[in-house]
């Protein structure tokens, strides 16, 4: 059956005792999203895919009780995506994709790279460590080379407190203080991320994107 609503949204699907329940769709006007899926009493809650203004973004994967909940796909007008599990419509733990091929791999807190997680520039240009608030936060390593790397602590994606710099076969361990290296040989040269003009910050703000 087909059920209009007086603002304009409509279901269309199967219905069970009068209640929506079943395969269907729905469309909601206001937030401009089209749902196709599983439903139970009313709400979404199984398999299913969301297309998000006119094609712009769309998901596709689990929801329980109306939220994208389990694995999913969620895909981005620009071509970016996010992939992995999700927890009450926020990414949980798993990767997403930017457009210009660069990749975070890892846990999620609130929509931010937040936990254990892998930041990749390209094939010998990354970072795999702690993250907090989308930052490189706590202990982790920066390889940049072959053969280059910075390991240690980390603090708002500078390294900051104990820790080493490798260069080829040579390894100077130290002190950093916001990308400085203050204790330690060679300590007046600033060895801060050779990549740190890279952005990789990005809002993942998807509450416009969950029902």
């Amino acid at each position: 059956g087909r059920l209009i609503s007086k603002n304009g949204d409509y279901y269309e699907g199967e219905w069970m005792n009068g209640i929506i329940e079943g395969n269907g769709k729905y469309y909601n006007k206001k937030e401009e999203y089209l749902y196709i899926g599983e439903f139970k009493n009313y709400k979404f809650n199984g398999k299913g895919r969301i297309i998000y203004d006119n094609n712009k973004i769309k998901y596709e994967g689990n929801f329980e009780n109306g939220y994208k909940e389990g694995k999913g796909k969620l895909i981005f007008e620009d071509g970016s995506y996010y992939e992995g599990t999700f927890k009450l419509n926020n990414y949980e733990e798993g990767k997403f994709k930017f457009k210009d091929g660069r990749c975070y791999s890892g846990k999620w807190s609130n929509n931010n790279m937040e936990g254990e997680g892998k930041f990749t520039w390209d094939k010998n240009v990354y970072y795999k460590g702690e993250y907090k608030n989308n930052m490189r936060n706590g202990k982790g390593v920066y390889h940049y080379g072959e053969k280059n790397k910075i390991e240690g602590i980390w603090k708002n994606n500078l390294p900051h407190g104990e820790g080493a710099i490798t260069i080829e076969d040579k390894k100077i361990e130290g002190e950093f203080r916001y990308g400085k290296l203050i204790k330690g040989q060679n300590c007046q040269e600033e060895i801060s991320s050779p990549k740190k003009n890279r952005k990789h910050k990005k809002s993942f703000d998807s509450s416009k994107h969950g029902r």
